[in-house]
């Protein structure tokens, strides 16, 4: 697992980031928006690894000021529709977080 201090946690996400923004600027031209989505759902891999490892569940995975994970589709998924709607169509290269006030920005 890596720690706040590895390279192996920031440099894929700013890979990802990187990517995003050379696609908008590529596909952007031609009307194809290219943006990230960074959510923190709960998931039944979440779920596994609570009940799989009580101990570090509890240790390493904290509520966000939230208080609670986002749901996929009532929260995460209607951010995305809204995404790709006409109200966003000026919105590209850019990437949106969704967890509940962590201040996990990648």
């Amino acid at each position: 697992m890596a720690t706040t201090a590895s390279a192996a946690t920031p440099l894929p996400r700013r890979g990802i980031r990187g990517l995003t923004r050379v696609a908008a600027n590529e596909w952007g031209p031609d009307g194809i928006n290219v943006n990230i989505v960074c959510p923190l759902a709960w998931t039944a891999a979440l779920e596994n690894f609570q009940d799989a490892y009580p101990e570090a569940f509890k240790a390493n995975v904290h509520m966000p000021p939230a208080g609670h994970y986002g749901d996929v589709e009532k929260e995460i998924g209607r951010v995305v529709v809204q995404l790709c709607g006409p109200d966003f169509k000026y919105m590209n290269g850019e990437t949106v977080t969704l967890e509940g006030g962590m201040g996990q920005r990648p």
